[in-house]
């Protein structure tokens, strides 16, 4: 009589990470990547009891090797730092279990812009304007992460404050 499927079977290993940075540009227009990653997998064995086995015969060593392989990401127009991507058995085998690879996340970063800054759904754009322009008025060009000018006017009669 054992223990009743108690324990069946060795559990999927920890999601491995991987931080891919984009910039602004890429992140409103939408882009696809290629990522290179390594992963440590089995160098033979291709069961858990052959892994186990080969352990045995090796004082409790178990032959690993790496394998790079490339991974394409789509990123879609919008995305905010901190999505998330999950590519299903990607990442490395645990020794002593071969053919239980990890997930994969791959999450957004968003690179420091030189222009803009990113509060929410929104870009800020920091300038510094006199005295005499936040009372009386101004107008101010710049270009978007678009590509495209971006025309910045107070209302009339709209006092700018800090």
């Amino acid at each position: 009589s054992g223990m009743g499927g108690m324990g069946g079977g060795a559990k999927r290993p920890a999601p491995e990470e991987y931080r891919l940075a984009l910039s602004l540009e890429d992140l409103f227009a939408g882009c696809r990547k290629k990522l290179k990653v390594t992963r440590r997998v089995h160098a033979t064995a291709k069961t858990p009891e052959d892994a186990q086995a080969e352990a045995q015969r090796a004082n409790g060593a178990v032959a690993m090797r790496e394998i790079e392989e490339v991974i394409e990401v789509d990123v879609k127009p919008g995305w905010k730092a901190g999505t998330k991507l999950t590519f299903a058995a990607k990442g490395s085998e645990q020794p002593g279990q071969p053919g239980k690879s990890a997930d994969l996340v791959v999450v957004i970063d968003e690179k420091p812009h030189a222009v803009f800054k990113r509060d929410g759904d929104d870009l800020m754009y920091g300038c510094a304007i006199t005295l005499r322009q936040a009372l009386c008025g101004f107008k101010l060009t710049f270009r978007g992460v678009d590509g495209e000018d971006v025309v910045a006017q107070p209302a009339t009669g709209e006092v700018t404050s800090p």
